[in-house]
């Protein structure tokens, strides 16, 4: 394999999630409750994978959801996969597609939730999650970046 090459295309092709980079902080609901959030993204191993962590909190200040994603180009598949990692001890591996109004998602299958992260203006981002045969998202914060430096 030529590594300089397969190198190059890596981060080409993860550069579509260049706009995720940054930290962030969001509110909205998750399952008709208020939830408040922390989205941190960041480029790791020389830029060839990009790390998103996310925690969310009840009105309460209790973590209600966390999980960890793992982006990264599969040259097997010829497109960018994600491996998410959920509490407690979940793990999924999915394509990602990106979305026509730009952003991504992917699907966890026929019985399993749809997953968009968009970008529709600078600086924020908007998370959505439809469970299976639900018309409207079961799941949506908006996150605003943040600050280099600030905490949210």
């Amino acid at each position: 394999m030529d590594w300089d090459a397969h190198e190059a295309r890596v981060l080409r092709e993860l550069s579509a999630l260049s706009y995720l980079v940054g930290d962030w902080a969001g509110s909205g609901q998750s399952h008709g409750v208020p939830v408040t959030g922390r989205l941190q993204v960041r480029a790791i191993l020389g830029g060839t994978f990009v790390e998103a962590r996310e925690v969310l909190f009840d009105a309460q200040g209790r973590r209600d959801h966390e999980d960890l994603c793992l982006y990264r180009w599969d040259p097997d598949a010829g497109a960018l996969r994600v491996t998410q990692y959920l509490s407690p001890g979940w793990v999924e591996n999915h394509v990602v597609e990106p979305l026509p109004t730009g952003g991504i998602r992917w699907n966890t299958g026929p019985l399993g939730p749809r997953v968009e992260l968009s970008a529709p203006e600078t600086d924020a981002l908007l998370v959505r999650v439809w469970l299976p045969m639900e018309p409207e998202p079961a799941h949506v914060v908006r996150y605003q970046r943040l600050a280099p430096g600030r905490e949210g």
